[in-house]
C-alpha cells in the first residue's frame, strides 16, 4: 500500500444514501499496530462490520477514521472488533475513542 495508509468507501455505499442525522464518525487510537500487515487486519476487520460506510486507516499516527451508521454500528462495536483480530499470537491491538463526530 502507498504510504502505509488506507482510505476507501467500501462496496455499495455512497455520498447520497447519507446524511448528518444517521452517520457519524469515529476517531480511533490504536495501540499495537506497527506494521503495513498491521493495517491490512484492521481495515478488514472494520470493513466487515454491517454498517460500516468509509475506513481510514494512519499507520504513522496510529489512527482510524471509521464513518458509518449509527442506527447499525456502536463504537463498542468498533472497539471490539480490533480487540478481536487473531494475528496468531504476533501482536494484539487495542483501540479507544479519540473523537466522535457527526460529519463525514
Amino acid at each position: 500500500m502507498e504510504n502505509d495508509n488506507y482510505f476507501t468507501w467500501l462496496p455499495g455505499e455512497s455520498l447520497r444514501n447519507m446524511n448528518s442525522s444517521n452517520v457519524c464518525t469515529a476517531y480511533l487510537n490504536i495501540q499495537g499496530m506497527e506494521s503495513p500487515g498491521c493495517v491490512v487486519r484492521i481495515y478488514e476487520a472494520l470493513a466487515r462490520i454491517p454498517g460500516v460506510i468509509r475506513v481510514g486507516i494512519v499507520l504513522e499516527k496510529g489512527i482510524a477514521a471509521v464513518v458509518y451508521h449509527i442506527e447499525q454500528v456502536s463504537t463498542e462495536a468498533l472497539i471490539k472488533a480490533i480487540a478481536g483480530i487473531d494475528c496468531a499470537g504476533r501482536e494484539s491491538y487495542q483501540a479507544d475513542i479519540w473523537l466522535l463526530t457527526d460529519t463525514f
